[in-house]
């Protein structure tokens, strides 16, 4: 059996590589940010539904990479995907699955001509580090399509990465999955980071969840504009659900703490972008706003914001 090799060993890579390991399956971590970093074992604490999956797993630097024919799993932030495919392209000869939410994140692997490439749109919620450890909890299996691929390869991709703790399921239109999950995360990753509050904040609090269908409103519009069939109460009946049963910081809100670039680009930014381009172009200004203050906040955090 070839090996799973899972770039990037952060919130959601290191969680699927411990399941993975304890389903008996081979899995190699690529520290997508450290090129040399030599072949180890490590022993990373994993909670995973509350169960302690604390196992050995073998690592290496994407420096010292050869040959690829396994599958591989894209679980770095979407900001490295363009500098991914292109490192990663004259390597894979497998199939690669994108394990992101947003819009867009597939773009670089088709530009680089990957003959393979899955999507996935995550329901999970994770925090933690290397060195603390990481906290994952699965909300419902995260759903799995072709970009470029077949329906029978998929369920090959399925077969070798499903796991009880980390469950994945097909889906034949991945895209309305896409739309609907980035909708939802233009609530919780630019209102939550901004008022610096957990997820819980739209069952509590009811200027929350005005705000919250304004946003939702404005990408149900765009997203049907472009032929994409979502409604605004079903989008709002999920947004107050994962609300109601999560008190956990979102993964924006942690990133912004200690001062990581965000993923803003691919959630409201994109869909103001889609917008602009429409011929009439639409607008998104709640959505559009948002986003542009969390980008900014995270320059500021990161020391790039300019000056003037």
């Amino acid at each position: 059996m070839e090996p799973v090799y899972v770039i990037g060993c952060g919130a959601v890579g290191v969680p699927l590589m411990a399941c993975l390991a304890a389903a008996g399956r081979p899995v190699i971590g690529v520290r997508a940010s450290e090129e040399d970093a030599p072949e180890q074992t490590v022993t990373v604490p994993v909670t995973v539904a509350d169960q302690a999956l604390d196992l050995p797993l073998q690592t290496v630097g994407i420096g010292r990479l050869g040959e690829i024919k396994g599958p591989v799993v894209i679980a770095t932030k979407a900001h490295a995907n363009a500098a991914l495919a292109r490192r990663l392209a004259p390597l894979v000869s497998g199939p690669v699955i994108i394990m992101q939410n947003g819009l867009g994140v597939e773009r670089p692997f088709v530009e680089a001509g990957f003959q393979e490439i899955y999507r996935s749109v995550l329901y999970v919620v994770s925090e933690g580090d290397l060195k603390k450890g990481f906290r994952f909890r699965a909300v419902t299996p995260s759903p799995v399509g072709v970009v470029t691929g077949t329906q029978e390869r998929l369920q090959a991709c399925l077969a070798a990465l499903h796991t009880v703790g980390f469950p994945l399921r097909a889906e034949a239109d991945i895209q309305r999955e896409a739309w609907t999950k980035t909708i939802i995360n233009c609530v919780f990753n630019a209102v939550c980071p901004l008022l610096e509050v957990d997820n819980s904040l739209f069952s509590k609090h009811e200027e929350a969840r005005d705000l919250a269908r304004k946003i939702v409103t404005e990408g149900v519009t765009l997203a049907n504009r472009l032929g994409i069939p979502v409604e605004v109460e079903a989008l709002m009946e999920r947004v107050l659900k994962i609300s109601a049963n999560s008190t956990q910081a979102i993964s924006t809100l942690q990133d912004l703490r200690e001062n990581r670039e965000t993923e803003i680009d691919y959630l409201n930014l994109e869909l103001a972008r889609i917008a602009a381009a429409l011929e009439p172009p639409a607008s998104l200004p709640i959505t559009e706003t948002l986003g542009r203050m969390i980008a900014l906040k995270s320059r500021l955090g990161r020391g790039t914001g300019g000056a003037g």
